[in-house]
């Protein structure tokens, strides 16, 4: 919505909520200073889940915890934030007002960030888990319509509600060239935390298809992916298309193409999903990691579309025209109606 003032038109939106309290006010408020829902996912290439993060008041779980440092730099908020790629560095509380020290730490990836916080039981923040205050939490941060969005990374994926880098453990990130991140210790000073940048040997990396092909129904594609030093004769626990949900942003649907399969590089498949929007994922897991890699979007089309009147759509597989009645409200021709 836009709404006209003495300085022109500014962009609004508008909540319906069900009930008043500071929760709900100080939700809203921080859409009003610029900043998204707080979410979480279990690695940077994994789906997200909305609100997932536990530990702001911008999540749905019910706290009044402070904004993360991202978004209180966001919002304007003061705070010590420092951008690097390497060192070793003592993080203050991100609750604290600003003083001598860092308290936010920004590690940059080629189109978004790390962004590492430390939190300790001052104000808004106490009367949590001892464990929310021995580790740090290590959010992936990317950039939507100028404004931040946040997802708590799930480090320990045993305990979805203390997901921190616990004192003695290291975090390696899953891109070709990323981080290692070591939480040394934590005491009254703060967390010392030590950064090294690191390119990665054992990867999978999809090299076909890429994202934007154009996939016909009955066509066979040949997916080809590489995986630096993983042996030829590992497996591949699965190649998987997720279907996009483009309108109403439901969870991909899943459908597993080949399990167990041999890590050679390629695998023919002919194309025999419903058109739509899709993304291609490979995972496996070598040396006690979980390695994969995701495609970015891409379509599967029928080959031959004739429309009747009602909008129903036919594709042609073979000689065979097939009536697709159950998708009469999907432009499966790419003519609109």
């Amino acid at each position: 919505l836009e709404f006209e003032t003495l300085d022109g038109k500014i962009p609004v939106s508008v909540a319906l909520v069900s009930s008043i309290g500071l929760k709900v006010i100080g939700h809203e408020l921080g859409h009003n200073f610029g900043v998204a829902h707080s979410n979480s996912k279990e690695c940077i290439s994994c789906e997200p889940e909305e609100y997932g993060d536990w530990y702001s008041i911008m999540s749905s779980k019910g706290n009044t915890m402070h904004f993360n440092s991202a978004y209180k730099e966001a919002a304007g908020w003061p705070s010590n934030t420092i951008t690097t790629t390497q060192g070793e560095y003592l993080l203050k509380p991100l609750e604290a007002q600003p003083i001598d020290g860092i308290q936010h730490i920004m590690l940059p990836l080629t189109d978004s960030y790390y962004s590492l916080n430390f939190r300790q039981p001052i104000d808004y923040d106490a009367g949590q888990s001892s464990k929310v205050y021995s580790g740090i939490f290590i959010y992936h941060v990317k950039e939507l319509y100028g404004s931040p969005v946040s997802y708590l990374i799930n480090y320990d994926q045993s305990d979805r509600r203390t997901p921190l880098l616990q004192v003695g453990k290291t975090f390696k990130g899953e891109n070709l060239e990323d981080y290692e991140i070591l939480l040394k210790s934590i005491d009254a000073n703060g967390a010392l935390v030590q950064i090294k940048p690191y390119k990665r040997t054992n990867f999978i990396s999809i090299i076909y298809p890429k994202g934007d092909e154009t996939w016909e129904i009955g066509s066979t594609q040949n997916i080809k992916w590489e995986s630096g030093t993983v042996p030829a004769d590992h497996k591949i626990d699965s190649i998987k298309l997720m279907k996009i949900d483009t309108i109403s942003l439901k969870p991909p649907e899943e459908h597993i193409l080949f399990i167990d399969t041999p890590n050679d590089g390629a695998e023919d498949w002919k194309v025999s999903l419903l058109p739509g929007v899709y993304q291609l994922e490979i995972k496996t897991t070598y040396d006690n990691e979980i390695l994969r890699s995701k495609s970015n979007q891409f379509k599967i089309v029928s080959t031959t579309c004739i429309d009747t009147d009602g909008g129903l759509d036919y594709f042609k597989e073979g000689t065979v025209y097939k009536k697709l009645e159950a998708l009469a409200l999907e432009d499966l021709c790419g003519d609109g109606v």
